[in-house]
């Protein structure tokens, strides 16, 4: 969405530092602020060049965004991990359920699953109160 079109259709009632500041924003260049005669236009713009031209400040940055991407891939790992957990569980206790209504013995299941007895009764208790 454009800023532009937000200042002129929708934000008539906001004064025009504002929407010079608006214009700014989705376009800041030198050009627009040699155009204005807003002095605190004119410092947010030298605040900006500042800040842009600041190599410590690009090295923090870029410290930073390099820290978020690899929290965002080891939480995305994480949850694609538990994501398969959940998968795996999800098909054991279908297998497990399946078997038991085949007439299989709970201790049959458990050895043949390397499930506990007490799980597959869990599981099994669970799939009762559903059905109730």
């Amino acid at each position: 969405m454009r800023i532009h079109l937000l200042i002129n259709k929708i934000l008539n009632d906001v004064d025009e530092e504002m929407k010079l500041f608006l214009r700014y924003v989705e376009n800041s260049s030198d050009d627009l602020v040699e155009e204005t005669e807003s002095e605190l236009l004119k410092e947010i713009h030298r605040k900006v060049k500042e800040i842009k031209s600041s190599k410590k400040l690009e090295v923090e940055y870029m410290t930073l965004l390099e820290k978020y991407e690899e929290i965002a891939e080891e939480a995305e790992e994480r949850g694609i991990e538990k994501g398969i957990e959940k998968g795996i569980e999800k098909g054991m206790k279908a297998l497990v359920l399946k078997m038991l209504q085949n007439g299989m013995s709970k201790e049959l299941v458990a050895k043949g699953t390397g499930i506990s007895k007490e799980q597959i009764e869990e599981w099994e208790n669970e799939t009762k109160e559903l059905s109730v």
